[in-house]
């Protein structure tokens, strides 16, 4: 007996074509994709620096909840032996190969995969006081059920500019 996998119930995650397909079926005069997607990445370019520089929280449609920044505190967990934990601290990799070049000069990249325990550089966040900013999807009035098992995913360019901006605007105001 054979059991064959059916069609995926779920979809994991959507994507702009998955929007404007459902748009364009719901809409009695929908606009070209292309249109679609140039306004939608015009209104993104509009809303996120006001979220990211003026710290604006953001009130989501049908109750989905709050989309914000957050402010965390960088902590440096220490082991049973009173060392760092190193298992949650984010790897510098620009200055750990600056580093590996003085150390190791004469060493190919080939050679230097194959030394172990090499010395890593990691991020303390000592331009913030060891704090963490990051994009916040707050669900607490959100009435969706399985609400664990969604986010929101930013791209790299608005990750890039809340790191910019929290590095060289050093901001004080976030929550």
């Amino acid at each position: 007996m054979f059991f064959k996998r059916g069609k995926r119930k779920f979809k994991t995650s959507y994507t702009y074509k998955d929007l404007y397909k459902y748009y364009k079926d719901n809409t009695f005069n929908p606009v070209d994709y292309k249109t679609y997607i140039d306004v939608i990445k015009r209104y993104f370019d509009i809303i996120m620096p006001m979220i990211i520089e003026e710290n604006l929280e953001i009130r989501l449609p049908a109750r989905l909840g709050h989309f914000r920044i957050r402010e965390r505190l960088y902590e440096i967990k220490l082991n049973d032996r009173g060392e760092v934990d190193k298992r949650h601290l984010q790897v510098n990799y620009k200055k750990t190969k600056e580093l590996w070049k003085k150390k190791y000069p004469d060493k190919t990249t080939e050679e230097l995969r194959k030394i172990r325990n090499k010395p890593l550089v990691y991020y303390l966040n000592e331009h913030s006081d060891g704090k963490i900013y990051a994009f916040y999807w707050d669900k607490v009035v959100c009435n969706i059920t399985n609400q664990k098992y969604y986010k929101i995913k930013v791209i790299r360019k608005w990750k890039n500019y809340l790191s910019n901006y929290t590095r060289y605007e050093s901001p004080t105001y976030f929550k």
